[in-house]
């Protein structure tokens, strides 16, 4: 393949995944959500018994500052609260209310449903092909970056 035939490509792949980000960022507006405090809601919803600020950090990858800015944000729209964890006093467990259950369920609940509706025009097989070339694209990206990182030595 050509270099610029592979430009185009990944241009295009690089389009298509920027495209969805935006359209996920927008609708985090429309909500009135920064698009960092509708990744942590998202992630507090997904994770109901077991949210800690720690899980949240390691599945967005951002800092415990940001992450503790969003979720004192969300404690004093009285959406979450806060409560010891029995096995590690050290941390809290979050929770939503009553209140940030319902509105968890209007803004992430609702997109689930879209994003289900539109998986549902896809074949089984089509999306375990489209994972499958992902996958490789990914492994051979990694593999690339290592190479041109420094050695860990």
């Amino acid at each position: 393949m050509s270099e610029t035939t592979v430009k185009t490509k990944l241009d295009r792949f690089i389009e298509k995944s920027q495209s969805l980000e935006r359209t996920y960022e927008e609708y985090a507006l429309s909500k009135g959500l920064t698009y960092m405090s509708f990744t942590v809601l998202g992630i507090i919803y997904d994770n109901p018994e077991s949210c800690t600020q720690k899980l949240i950090c390691e599945r967005s990858l951002y800092t415990k500052q940001s992450v503790n800015l969003i979720i004192k944000s969300f404690w004093k729209d009285g959406y979450v609260e806060l409560k010891e964890d029995p096995a590690d006093r050290r941390n809290k467990k979050i929770y939503f209310t009553e209140k940030g259950q319902v509105y968890a369920d209007e803004v992430i609940g609702n997109l689930l449903n879209v994003e289900k509706q539109a998986m549902e025009q896809l074949s089984d097989e089509q999306w375990e092909q489209l994972l499958q070339m992902v996958d490789v694209f990914e492994k051979n990206f990694l593999a690339g970056i290592a190479n041109l990182l420094p050695s860990k030595e």
